[in-house]
């Protein structure tokens, strides 16, 4: 949402305020710092006059916006005037500008230097790092790996997954990314992970039936988002074999998403394929139940393998 920003005309006998600062106010979300507005033709006095009169609000010292509630974008600005020309958004806040995960409550500044004494919402790192675009943030890849290396499996999954989605980075870079960071947390975790996103799961459930189904119990490797009817896309098919696996999530398999996988469902049983629906308690609470259920039906569609047994298998029998 763009930031509106009142153009206030003001006129001193020795400076008169550069256009430019009111496009730089939009520009960064109404958030300016005093040296900026110096810079620009402004003065100490025209800034305490827009303070007094209540068109600008003051931030911390030396940071004004021209609203009295900045949104999100300008607590980022903020961030950034107040670390300096180096600093750059990193973190979760990074991997939100990169539009991988949500809008956390804290936002990462690393800036090489002295620290500034203000604290939340800001969390300042002294270090330099590499930052591009505006708002200055770092690398898709570093953003993902900030976030992963403080997440469980699961939100590791989900965020490798988000992040090789926007088709701007690859599980390849991710995978140098991990590497050249010599004391990344979960750095074994994020390189297994990498090979089931590689894989095609796209979610953390699908890397849970990957992972704790298909590989732990020696099924043979279905095909990930496949469509066997127009307009649908299932999670896993094993095609050959006339067996679909549906993996849902609680969004989007409910109200009319539910009659969606219902109708779809029904197509594929009109095309001779059986489809199979779990959910997160299946997979995460009785992967072996799973295992075994979905080679009966890979059985009945000509599969001549068997199932083998994982370490925690109740259900399965022995080869």
């Amino acid at each position: 949402m763009k930031t509106e920003v009142t153009r206030v005309s003001v006129v001193y006998a020795t400076r008169v305020p550069d256009p430019a600062l009111w496009d730089l106010a939009e520009a960064q979300r109404g958030v300016l710092s005093r040296h900026q507005i110096l810079a620009l033709g402004g003065t100490d006095a025209m800034i305490r006059r827009l303070l007094r009169e209540g068109r600008w609000h003051r931030v911390v010292s030396g940071i004004v916006s021209t609203s009295r509630r900045p949104e999100w974008l300008g607590w980022v600005w903020a961030g950034l005037l107040l670390g300096g020309s180096s600093a750059v958004v990193g973190g979760a806040a990074a991997a939100h500008l990169h539009g991988i995960t949500g809008q956390p409550d804290v936002v990462d500044i690393w800036a090489p230097g002295k620290s500034p004494r203000w604290r939340h919402p800001w969390r300042f790192h002294r270090q330099f790092r590499s930052g591009r675009g505006e708002p200055a943030k770092v690398s898709l890849e570093q953003a993902t790996m900030d976030v992963c290396s403080i997440g469980d499996a699961d939100e590791i999954a989900a965020t490798l997954a988000s992040a090789v989605s926007t088709r701007r980075t690859t599980p390849e870079r991710l995978r140098l990314s991990a590497q050249a960071q010599p004391c990344l947390r979960h750095r074994r975790l994020i390189l297994e992970l990498l090979e089931d996103v590689g894989a095609g799961a796209e979610s953390p459930l699908e890397v849970r039936y990957l992972r704790d189904v298909e590989r732990a119990h020696g099924l043979p490797p279905g095909d990930r988002q496949v469509s066997v009817s127009s307009g649908t896309r299932s999670d896993v098919g094993y095609l050959e074999l006339g067996v679909l696996v549906e993996l849902d999530g609680v969004l989007g398999h409910s109200g009319t998403g539910a009659w969606r996988d219902w109708e779809r469902d029904n197509a594929h049983a009109l095309g001779q394929f059986t489809t199979l629906r779990y959910g997160w308690q299946d997979i995460v609470s009785r992967p072996c139940a799973v295992a075994r259920q979905v080679a009966e039906a890979l059985g009945q569609g000509g599969w001549m393998g068997i199932p083998t047994r994982c370490r925690s298998c109740r259900h399965l029998p022995s080869p």
